[in-house]
């Protein structure tokens, strides 16, 4: 039977997504977002081996479960990830592990395959000793273990680790803990053989029941801080929102220009005559001289705005795809902007310049 389920952790999660859409320096950023992802795997290690534990005893009537018990007892912590206990008094406080490849006791410690590497990681088991020690005193201190004929049955204890079902466990691990898989635990402990002290002291459902009630009673939830971050420079804070500036358009086809393009023709003024010119323009922009230069202004002007083009022969009105034809073959016009009609007397006329 199920007598506490574990405390949602949606409002961690969430403060922690809210703390990293903000502006945040590299080394906070980096922090929160390695922190998001260990709650979120250790998450997915809780609620997995919680479905396990559910599923065979959720309504056993021989078994009590107790999921995220936090106790406080004597200045000392224990966060227990999951407490199951038997009618023969034996409690399994069981430490699950998110871990996916492999798992190995080496090199005096506990050590996971991390890609092609093993890496050393915390042992479980002395992080789950310490949970029984706290709730060990926390049972003796106040006497919550049920009593026959005026004394204290005695409590067993079981440091259980547990991994991930696709988690491989090799080699032998020191001392008397035991390291299962998640979908393994139950069977596992259910398997296990009672011994005679065992079977004396086994109790009654509604002692077991009584008994769970009181340990889940002093469940004290984890307050979650805010996400410590370095605050943002006050100037940052303050200033004003930055505007977007006007779009610099092309002086010779009137498209917008990057701002690449931009500092190209500032760095190159001599070459395009001042103009501010797109990188298709430039290519066929004939060489300034004070001859061809015509009068062009740095402001950007609105495309609907500007004044059409016209020849620089007669005056006449010229079609956009002729200023085209002008700036591809500005050899062939010496550089001028010719209608239709003036183009072939400035072609004679350059073809004779030009000496044989």
């Amino acid at each position: 039977m199920i007598f506490k389920a574990k405390d949602p952790i949606s409002d961690q999660l969430h403060e922690l997504e809210l703390a990293l859409q903000r502006p945040l320096p590299y080394h906070d950023r980096k922090r929160l977002e390695k922190e998001l992802a260990q709650r979120r795997a250790g998450l997915k290690g809780e609620e997995e081996a919680a479905y396990h534990i559910n599923f065979h005893l959720g309504n056993h009537p021989n078994w009590a479960v107790i999921h995220d018990l936090r106790i406080e007892w004597n200045g000392r912590t224990a966060q227990i990830d999951h407490l199951l206990l038997s009618r023969f008094l034996e409690i399994y406080v069981v430490e699950s592990k998110s871990f996916r490849t492999k798992v190995r006791y080496a090199n005096g410690g506990w050590e996971r395959l991390n890609f092609s590497h093993w890496e050393g990681i915390p042992c479980p088991v002395q992080q789950n000793e310490r949970h029984i020690a706290v709730l060990r005193e926390l049972i003796s201190d106040l006497a919550l273990a049920p009593k026959r004929l005026g004394m204290s049955i005695p409590v067993t204890f079981r440091n259980i680790v547990v991994v991930r079902p696709s988690c491989s466990v090799i080699g032998d691990f020191k001392g008397d803990a035991r390291i299962w898989r998640m979908d393994t635990l139950v069977k596992q402990a259910r398997g296990e053989e009672p011994s005679a002290l065992d079977l004396v002291k086994v109790i009654s459902q509604q002692t077991l029941y009584l008994f769970a009630t009181k340990l889940a009673a002093y469940h004290k939830p984890a307050s979650m801080p805010k996400p410590a971050v370095t605050p943002a420079p006050a100037s940052l804070r303050d200033a004003p929102p930055a505007q977007a500036a006007p779009a610099t358009l092309c002086q010779a086809c009137g498209g917008q220009l990057s701002p690449a393009e931009v500092r190209y023709c500032r760095e190159d003024e001599g070459r395009f005559a001042g103009r501010l010119l797109c990188r298709n323009c430039q290519r066929h922009a004939p060489k300034a001289t004070p001859a061809n230069v015509l009068q062009l202004h740095d402001a950007p002007v609105p495309v609907q705005n500007r004044r059409a083009p016209c020849c620089e022969a007669c005056g006449a009105a010229v079609e956009q795809k002729v200023v085209y034809y002008c700036r591809f073959n500005s050899k062939r016009f010496a550089g001028r902007l010719l209608c239709r009609a003036c183009q072939p007397s400035a072609s004679k006329a350059v073809a004779k310049a030009v000496p044989a």
